[in-house]
């Protein structure tokens, strides 16, 4: 009878975590394991609005340095700059190292737990603008900046830098986008970081035209709800993959719908443009000078399997506590 209340619970732990909850919540997206981005950083934005009411807002981001996460302008300038007293007061933070979401009431701002630093300054792009051209179009330029954190992320499996592309890499015909937006907000928040793989498009290949064109940036487009950034993703990388080495190509920034075919078109800054921008703040970037492959650039699957074994590893440490209890009731 022990052998038999064993094995339940040993069943009970392997479907735990072998089959995460809520997994594809958010359709077509897939769920984060911790670890499988480790450069991936959530940025929590304090202001206050036309009332004087205290808000958040949050976005994507990404660590290039141990002290700089590269991210959008938008996050932090859109009508008006963040003041100045939410960043000397720690209400502007950087989260990594986790697979949750760290925002939308899922993480206290005051919990010790979260890994995050503080973001005590941020340059944005001298050419960045941005402008409301009706309530569904926007328009911005030069969406591109860098954040300094009072203290630096200490490195780890779960905590990582990432490689930017340069003007000679190749832009792989499909990529990879992180978030944690909300595509309905009064629907049940899933509390896990998503993944989704997209199709590369430029503006002569999306279903619907932006009003205002910009020739140096590309695109994205997928059906609703079915793997694409929404508000809360913005400033997230779009990776590639040479070799099984994650590489930056890309900077999520606005995004707008195409109604009648029901999409979402996704507009991208490409790092490339902006290397020398990045370099003048943190000269010591890593990036990645050219692509030795033209084909899509998945995550491999041992990059993910690798993420997958480190979640696993504390089911095997049971399943050997287990064993040998019933080693010794025998």
């Amino acid at each position: 009878m022990k052998k038999i209340i064993y094995l339940i619970i040993l069943s009970s732990l392997l479907i735990n975590y072998v089959v995460p909850k809520n997994s594809r919540r958010v359709p077509g997206g897939h769920t984060i394991q911790r670890g499988q981005f480790p450069y991936f950083v959530q940025i929590i934005v304090g202001s206050e609005d036309s009332e004087g009411l205290f808000k958040f807002s949050d976005c994507g981001g990404s660590l290039i340095h141990p002290q700089w996460v590269l991210t959008a302008a938008y996050c932090f300038k859109k009508f008006h700059m963040v003041p100045p007293e939410m960043f000397q007061e720690g209400w502007i933070r950087a989260y990594a190292g986790t697979n949750k979401i760290a925002v939308g009431g899922h993480y206290d701002l005051n919990d010790p737990v979260p890994n995050y630093q503080t973001i005590t300054k941020v340059h944005i792009h001298s050419g960045y603008s941005y402008r409301l051209i009706n309530y569904h179009n926007e328009y911005v330029t030069n969406d591109v900046a860098v954040a300094l954190l009072a203290r630096r992320f200490l490195l780890n499996d779960f905590v990582k830098i990432i490689k930017l592309a340069d003007h000679r890499a190749q832009l792989c015909s499909e990529g990879t986008i992180i978030g944690g937006g909300t595509i309905d907000p009064f629907s049940e928040t899933d509390s896990t970081l998503k993944y989704a793989h997209v199709h590369c498009r430029t503006v002569d290949t999306v279903s619907l035209r932006p009003l205002s064109i910009r020739p140096d940036v590309f695109y994205s487009e997928t059906k609703w709800g079915k793997g694409h950034s929404v508000q809360g993703d913005i400033g997230g990388p779009f990776l590639c993959y040479d070799d099984s080495v994650p590489v930056q190509y890309g900077i999520i920034s606005i995004y707008y719908n195409n109604t009648e075919a029901q999409t979402a078109i996704t507009q991208y800054e490409p790092v490339a443009k902006y290397i020398a921008f990045i370099k003048q703040f943190v000269p010591d970037v890593s990036y990645q000078r050219d692509f030795r492959s033209k084909k899509k650039h998945r995550q491999s699957a041992q990059a993910t399997s690798r993420a997958v074994w480190r979640e696993l590893s504390s089911v095997v440490l049971c399943i050997k506590v287990i064993v040998d209890v019933m080693l010794v009731t025998v």
